[in-house]
């Protein structure tokens, strides 16, 4: 792809995955409330058709959060396929799933990094 298709394919490719909402439909929230990691990637293959990889790391509580939710694409950078190869992920049974907010943000840079939209593309 060139440049500009690239990265307006990803784009695309973000709002089609939307992994929060496939989450939410299966009633798994950002709630500090522990899931069943098989039952993350189940959701997510509900919504996508494919079987994510799924990364954790410490959390608060002496227990492991979700932290990465690994998507493959296919050559032609429309659709979602099953990875052929993962990093070596590491999630026990149950994670935590902890809420973002703002304030965790890094406060200290000064980059002010915005999302592009289509329109600011086009």
């Amino acid at each position: 792809l060139k440049e500009l298709d690239y990265f307006k394919a990803g784009l695309q490719l973000r709002k089609n995955a939307d992994v929060l909402s496939a989450l939410a439909e299966q009633g798994i929230k950002p709630d500090y409330q522990l899931y069943n990691t098989a039952f993350i990637k189940w959701a997510v293959n509900q919504k996508l058709g494919v079987t994510p990889g799924v990364q954790c790391r410490d959390g608060p509580f002496g227990k492991k959060q979700l932290y990465e939710i690994y998507l493959c694409v296919d050559k032609d950078a429309k659709s979602f396929i099953d990875c052929p190869v993962l990093p070596n992920l590491s999630c026990p049974a149950e994670v935590l799933f902890h809420p973002f907010h703002t304030w965790m943000l890094n406060t200290t840079s000064a980059a002010n990094i915005v999302m592009p939209t289509e329109t600011v593309l086009a």
